[in-house]
């Protein structure tokens, strides 16, 4: 299955704020993932991925998995 929504936060640190959430999309040049909840409105992701599978592999890459607890939130509907 692929992370449709994740919840990403810092580890070991009460000072931080609350986690954040982003959700998967399809744009038209690929999948990547949208930062939500945020006043100015939703923020996409600067890189696009082929597949979902892959901007999930992205998404994990680019967060230091000993610094970032990331938390599956929902799972994606298979195709």
């Amino acid at each position: 299955m692929v992370a449709k929504k994740v919840s990403i936060q810092t580890i070991g640190r009460s000072d931080t704020q609350a986690p954040v959430s982003l959700v998967l999309k399809k744009y038209a040049d690929g999948w990547s993932y949208e930062v939500q909840d945020l006043p100015s409105g939703p923020l996409p992701m600067p890189w696009r991925a082929e597949t979902r599978q892959a901007a999930e592999k992205r998404l994990r890459e680019s967060y230091d998995e000993t610094v970032w607890a990331i938390c599956v939130v929902e799972e994606a509907e298979p195709f």
